[in-house]
């Protein structure tokens, strides 16, 4: 079962209408609200104003979240993943560092058994084949969860050590196929004169939060990631090129300025999906 998250709708409905529907069925006079809030025996003492208080908070987060939607642009995106950086730097970096000792223990380990086997067996494709596992099974899916940690700071403001294995529980299988495919049809497109690779890798940047954050199949989420990027092209290709001068201020920053530099670099795709994904939930007939 999954939570709603701020924006997303139901059958159309947004979270803080449901809330509002909600609360007009069970307060609002009616002959339900009324067997609620008497209680034939008693049974429903003190539920029902916990649950009006309950809706009323919801409506009230939903209001405030949605005053403070990221506009999909360049500077946008970079404004609040730097924002983001400020208020949540050791959240943020506790959960980078142990996404990089767990990708390196489990690179390295898979690498490691396969030196060994092609030492024993004299097979050195055994060693490629090692090197490849390291990066499907190690790499792929914890770069997914530092994505989807990411993701989830965007939104609510925290993230949890758990959601670096977001991978691993929501269908390894699809996070693996979706790279391959995407990976094949960039090579594709740089095969046709370069410029074509770079528009495919563009608008599929949302193909690893859709499988780890919307649980769509690999097909799925290339065709949804396509869909939800059109109109957003060179914001993405700008959000792409911005990378480098973030990276030169962190240099000039004393070299330590290369931590938050990483942070928000690696925010910026997070964000800009978060951005994209309110945008066309509040506008559903949107193309």
């Amino acid at each position: 079962m999954r939570l709603l998250t701020r924006g997303q709708r139901v059958a159309g409905v947004s979270v803080i209408e449901l809330a509002e529907r909600a609360r007009e069925l069970l307060f609002g006079g009616g002959e339900l609200a009324h067997r609620l809030q008497v209680g034939a025996r008693g049974e429903l003492h003190g539920l029902v104003p916990r649950l009006d208080h309950r809706l009323q908070g919801a409506m009230k987060f939903e209001q405030q979240t949605l005053q403070a939607v990221i506009e999909p642009t360049v500077g946008g995106v970079y404004g609040h993943a730097w924002a983001t950086v400020r208020e949540r730097f050791w959240g943020l970096f506790v959960v980078g560092l142990v996404a990089t000792i767990i990708g390196s223990l489990i690179g390295g380990a898979i690498t490691g058994i396969g030196a060994l086997i092609a030492a024993t067996t004299e097979v050195e494709v055994v060693t490629v084949v090692a090197q490849l596992l390291s990066q499907v099974l190690g790499t792929w899916p914890i770069w997914a969860g530092v994505q989807y940690a990411n993701l989830q700071t965007v939104r609510s403001g925290r993230a949890e050590i758990d959601d670096i294995f977001v991978a691993y529980r929501r269908g390894l299988a699809s996070l693996i196929a979706a790279q391959f495919l995407t990976t094949l049809l960039v090579v594709v497109g740089l095969a046709l004169l370069v410029v074509p690779g770079i528009i495919v890798g563009l608008r599929l940047s949302f193909v690893t939060l859709l499988v780890v954050d919307e649980g769509l199949g690999p097909v799925e989420a290339i065709g949804e990631s396509w869909r939800r990027s059109a109109g957003f092209g060179w914001t993405l290709l700008g959000i792409g090129l911005m990378a480098f001068p973030v990276v030169v201020v962190g240099l000039l920053a004393l070299v330590v300025g290369l931590i938050p530099a990483a942070m928000v670099i690696a925010l910026a795709t997070p964000t800009m999906f978060a951005s994209v994904t309110e945008l066309q939930w509040r506008q559903p007939h949107h193309e």
